[in-house]
């Protein structure tokens, strides 16, 4: 049984734009610790700094449920863009 997910031609499309913006603005250096208390305030504000970037990119800046359904997003496209890469260690 195969369960690997079949993706539309679009779909595909967007997700290896989602990969490839990802790889070319994610700033180097974001940990991600199990709480975020124990994120240092160089930290903090590297993650201020790709929020605003990915703000400013169109049609990855609505996370929020309701403003990706408000975009069109559908389930799919929403979990492509929550299987973004991590950042190299």
């Amino acid at each position: 049984m195969d369960f690997e997910p079949q993706y539309t031609p679009e779909q595909e499309e967007f997700r290896q734009e989602v990969k490839s913006w990802m790889k070319e603005n994610m700033p180097p250096g974001i940990v991600h610790p199990a709480d975020p208390i124990d994120l240092t305030e160089e930290q903090y504000q590297l993650r201020r700094e790709f929020g605003r970037r990915l703000g400013l990119r169109a049609g990855f800046g609505p996370l929020h449920p309701l403003s990706t359904v408000a975009a069109g997003w559908t389930l799919t496209t929403r979990l492509f863009w929550k299987k973004k890469p991590r950042p190299q260690a």
